[in-house]
């Protein structure tokens, strides 16, 4: 009858917000993770929209998706953006929204923003999740945020000696030979090539003819002309 329905009616209860009520005599069931029911009287959970989440269950509303991380419809948890991309931005769906990051910067998984990479290390192409390091001893990076190494420098025998190797951080350090030029009277001995540094003007003993040309001659043969 009529006034049975009504009184039906009124010991029915509304759906409380968080929950959906899909049958006249259901009990109210909580929306799962990634749904929510922002009002009574909901019939069926709606799924959170691109860009949100809800990581609870009974959810009344969604929150926004977190930098570094898209979240799809219907996200019970942020995603994070793969390896070689990144965003501060709190409202991605999608993976493809993610930026990526620059040849000489990485960004790790859930990145919210690209890192240059350290000295030592560079990256060649877009994309990268991590830096790739200089080979020691053959290249090396001195500045931050590059995209190749530089080859390490060879000293120059006789003229220049290696004082440091190079490694991934610092080039070879070749610094001038002491004692280059030796004085009349005198012959230039040691070694200036790899790693010695070792020129030394001596005197010329009495069997030796030094003109001044770094080097000796012995005596009783004709010394050298001169240098001019």
């Amino acid at each position: 009858s009529v006034g049975g329905n009504e009184s039906s009616l009124r010991n029915c209860t509304d759906c409380p917000p968080g929950y959906e009520c899909r049958g006249a005599s259901s009990l109210p069931k909580p929306c799962a993770p990634g749904d929510f029911a922002p009002n009574i009287g909901t019939i069926e959970c709606l799924a959170c929209p691109g860009g949100k989440y809800q990581f609870m269950k009974n959810g009344t509303s969604c929150q926004d998706c977190k930098p570094g991380h898209y979240c799809p419809e219907g996200a019970p948890s942020p995603l994070p953006c793969p390896p070689g991309y990144y965003s501060n931005a709190t409202n991605l769906a999608r993976p493809s929204q993610c930026t990526i990051a620059a040849p000489g910067f990485f960004a790790p998984t859930g990145s919210e923003r690209q890192t240059a990479c350290s000295i030592g290390t560079v990256t060649q192409t877009q994309g990268k999740g991590s830096c790739d390091a200089c080979i020691s001893g053959q290249t090396y990076q001195d500045i931050t945020g590059q995209t190749a190494c530089k080859n390490c420098s060879v000293c120059t025998a006789n003229s220049t000696y290696q004082a440091a190797p190079c490694n991934i951080v610092m080039d070879t350090v070749c610094p001038t030979c002491t004692n280059m030029k030796c004085s009349t009277h005198q012959y230039r001995a040691g070694v200036c090539a790899g790693t010695l540094n070792g020129f030394t003007c001596n005197a010329c003993t009495s069997e030796q003819y030094c003109p001044g040309d770094d080097n000796f001659y012995p005596y009783p043969s004709p010394p050298p002309p001169s240098p001019p």
